[in-house]
């Protein structure tokens, strides 16, 4: 029974194929003046949108050309800044990280008054640390 069905619903739908494939069928709707507009309309609609955006990419394209100048100029000047940096940061940090002054004469004075003991192992209530700055 299940065969028979299968069979008589393929048939159905091949026959419905046929009746919207038919070359009647599409002279029936093209006749109608409704879908002819439509269609009219669409095309239309269509052309001007691809009009638009045409020109829409024309401008974006001549933007484009007009700062890709600009593009290697800002490369440029972030690689000069970047190789200046790189240069200049560390000489910088190794300036602030050594003294100014040699320390040589003012370990010689501590050593001849304290000795080679470690200032903690010096302090006692009696002991007073005078510092001084000079041009200030």
């Amino acid at each position: 029974m299940d065969k028979y069905l299968g069979q008589a619903l393929i048939s159905m739908v091949a026959a419905k194929k046929e009746e919207i494939l038919s070359k009647d069928c599409i002279k029936e709707l093209e006749a109608q003046p409704k879908l002819a507009a439509i269609q009219d309309i669409m095309r239309m609609g269509i052309n001007n949108h691809v009009a638009e955006t045409n020109a829409s990419l024309s401008l974006a394209m001549r933007e484009y050309n007009q700062n890709k100048p600009i593009k290697w100029v800002v490369f440029v000047f972030f690689l000069v800044l970047g190789a200046l940096i790189g240069t200049f940061a560390p000489m910088g940090i190794l300036h602030l990280d050594s003294s100014a002054f040699s320390r040589v004469s003012l370990d010689k004075i501590m050593f001849g008054y304290f000795g080679a003991r470690h200032f903690p192992e010096m302090l006692t209530n009696e002991l007073m640390v005078i510092s001084y700055e000079y041009n200030s």
